[in-house]
C-alpha cells in the first residue's frame, strides 16, 4: 500500500521540485553562468516546457504593456484630431507617404492608380474630408475644417512628398465653434478662379441658423485672407417647424461656367419643402453673378447634389445627387438657361425615407414616378445607395472619336453596392446613358479634379475613422 502511495506521489513531488527550482533559477538568473553550455535547441525546449509558466507571465506582461500604450496612443490621437480641427493653421507641413501603385481595367479603359496617405487631415463626421484644386503647377488641398496646403505636381512621386501649409484667417471668419468640432458644419468644396481660391462652407447667418456661403482669398498671398463674396439672406434653423436638420445635406459644389458666372449646388438641409419652393435658395442649382451677387435658378427639386459638370459647348449640365435610403440619381439638364427644370424631390424619388414613419411620407411622399407628377425623370437611379460625389469629363478616346464619357466618384462603405469606386458612363448624342462600367478603389472618393494634362486625375480618398486621408493620382491610358 505504501509502495503504491509513493509511486503516485513521487512524480508529483519531483515535478513540483523541478518547477520550483526552475522558477528560482530563472528569476535569479542562476542559469546564466552555465547557459552557454546549453545548446539553443535545448534552451528553447526548456523554455517551452519547464519554464513555460515564465514565458506565459512575460507574454501577459507584454500584452498589458501594449494595451496601456494603445490606450495612451488613442488619447494622443484624439488630442491630435481635436487640435487639427480647432486650428487650421496648426501643421507647418503635411507629409504624405507612398501607399502603393496598381493597375485597374474596364472593358474599354486602363487606369494606373498611385496613392499617398497622410495623418494630417482631421477626422470629420464620416471620414477625413478634403478637397483638391490646382494653380500654377501646384496641387492644393483644403481640409473640411480649413487647413490649406500645396505641393508642386512634379513632387508627387517616389516614396513621399510634403505639402507646405498656408496660414489663413478662417478662425476669425468662421466664428461658430461647432464648425471646428466633429459636426456636420464644414467646408463643402474648393475652386480656383484666376488667382482666387474660393471655398463654399456652412455659415451661421445667426445663432442656430445655417446657410451656405462662398468665401475667397488671393491664392498668391503668403497668408490667405478670406472674405465672403456670396452670402444669401436665407438660412435654415437647426430647430425648425419642419422638425429635421442636416448640415451634411447641403450640396456646395462649384464650377465656373462663364466670365464671373458660377454654377453652385445647394441642398435642402433636410428641410425638404424648400426644394420645391421657387423663392428659396435651397435645393437648387444656381447660376451666380460673382460681380453683383445675384443668382438665377437653373434647376430645382434637388436633395443633396454633390457632383456637377457643365459642358459649355453642348450647353448641358450633369448632376449627381444623393437620395435618401437608395434612390441616388444621375440627372441631366439639357436646358440650363431656360425655365428652371424640376427634378422632383421630395415629391418623387426612387429611394425611401430612413424611417418608415407615416408622418414622413405625409410631408414627402417619394412617389416612384417623376414624369406622372410633372417632373424630369433621372437619367439613371440606383436602388442601393452609392453616395455619388463629383462628375468629371474624360478625355477623347482616339479609338472612338464619337465617344462621350464621364467619370463619377462614389463614397459609401460597401463596394459590392457600387460604393468606393469610380463609375464610367458613356452617353449617346442625346446624352442618354448607353454604357456603365466601374473600377473598385475600396475607399471613399470625396473629391476629384482633372489635372491640366487632361488624362490624369487627382482624387481625395477620405477613408473612415480608422484610416488616413489619401491622395490618389489616376492616369487614364488610352
Amino acid at each position: 500500500m505504501k509502495r503504491i502511495f509513493w509511486i503516485g506521489v513521487l512524480p508529483v513531488v519531483i515535478i513540483g521540485g523541478l518547477i520550483w527550482v526552475g522558477s528560482y533559477a530563472y528569476e535569479n538568473r542562476l542559469y546564466a553562468s552555465f547557459s552557454h553550455l546549453i545548446g539553443d535547441e535545448t534552451k528553447r525546449r526548456l523554455k517551452d516546457t519547464i519554464f513555460v509558466f515564465q514565458t506565459k507571465r512575460e507574454l501577459e506582461q507584454q500584452k498589458a504593456d501594449l494595451e496601456r500604450r494603445i490606450e495612451q496612443l488613442d488619447d494622443v490621437q484624439q488630442l491630435f484630431e481635436v487640435a487639427l480641427r480647432n486650428n487650421p493653421n496648426l501643421p507647418r507641413a503635411m507629409p504624405f507617404t507612398f501607399v502603393g501603385s496598381e493597375e485597374k481595367r474596364t472593358n474599354k479603359d486602363v487606369f494606373e492608380v498611385i496613392s499617398y496617405e497622410t495623418p494630417f487631415v482631421p477626422l470629420d463626421y464620416f471620414g477625413r474630408r478634403a478637397y483638391l484644386e490646382t494653380h500654377s503647377g501646384n496641387l492644393w488641398l483644403i481640409t473640411a475644417k480649413g487647413t490649406v496646403g500645396h505641393v508642386p505636381l512634379t513632387d508627387i512621386e517616389g516614396d513621399s512628398f510634403s505639402m507646405v501649409s498656408r496660414d489663413t484667417n478662417l478662425l476669425s471668419l468662421i466664428e461658430n465653434p461647432e464648425f471646428y468640432e466633429l459636426s456636420e458644419l464644414s467646408i463643402k468644396d474648393a475652386l480656383v478662379v484666376g488667382d482666387q481660391l474660393l471655398l463654399s462652407y456652412t455659415k451661421s447667418l445667426r445663432p442656430g441658423c445655417i446657410t451656405l456661403a462662398i468665401t475667397a482669398a488671393d491664392i498668391t498671398d503668403d497668408d490667405l485672407k478670406f472674405s465672403d463674396i456670396f452670402v444669401p439672406d436665407e438660412c435654415v434653423e437647426i430647430e425648425n417647424d419642419y422638425g429635421e436638420f442636416s448640415g451634411n445635406q447641403s450640396g456646395g459644389r462649384m464650377q465656373l461656367i462663364g466670365p464671373n458666372r458660377l454654377m453652385f449646388s445647394t441642398g435642402e438641409m433636410r428641410y425638404r419643402d424648400l426644394a420645391q419652393d421657387p423663392e428659396s435658395f435651397f435645393g437648387k442649382i444656381l447660376d451666380i453673378d460673382l460681380v453683383t451677387g445675384t443668382f438665377e435658378v437653373q434647376s430645382m427639386g434637388h436633395r443633396n447634389p454633390q457632383g456637377m459638370y457643365h459642358d459649355a459647348a453642348a450647353n448641358v449640365t450633369f448632376i449627381s445627387e444623393h437620395g435618401p435610403e437608395g434612390g441616388d440619381e444621375i440627372n441631366v439638364n439639357r436646358k440650363p438657361q431656360g425655365e428652371p427644370e424640376n427634378f422632383g424631390w421630395p415629391v418623387s424619388s426612387y429611394g425611401e425615407h430612413y424611417s418608415t414613419a407615416q408622418s414622413l411620407y405625409d410631408k414627402a411622399p417619394l412617389h416612384k414616378s417623376h414624369e406622372e407628377f410633372g417632373f424630369l425623370e433621372p437619367e439613371m437611379h440606383f436602388e442601393l445607395s452609392i453616395s455619388p460625389t463629383q462628375l468629371l469629363p474624360m478625355g477623347p478616346d482616339p479609338r472612338d472619336p464619337d465617344r462621350y464619357s464621364l467619370m463619377l466618384g462614389t463614397m459609401g462603405f460597401d463596394y459590392r453596392e457600387g460604393d468606393e469606386s469610380l463609375h464610367i458612363f458613356d452617353f449617346d448624342k442625346n446624352f442618354k446613358i448607353i454604357a456603365r462600367e466601374r473600377i473598385v478603389l475600396d475607399d471613399r472618393v470625396r473629391d476629384m479634379i482633372q489635372l491640366p494634362d487632361g488624362n490624369r486625375y487627382a482624387l481625395f480618398l477620405e477613408g473612415d475613422s480608422y484610416e488616413f486621408g489619401t491622395i490618389a493620382i489616376v492616369t487614364l491610358d488610352r
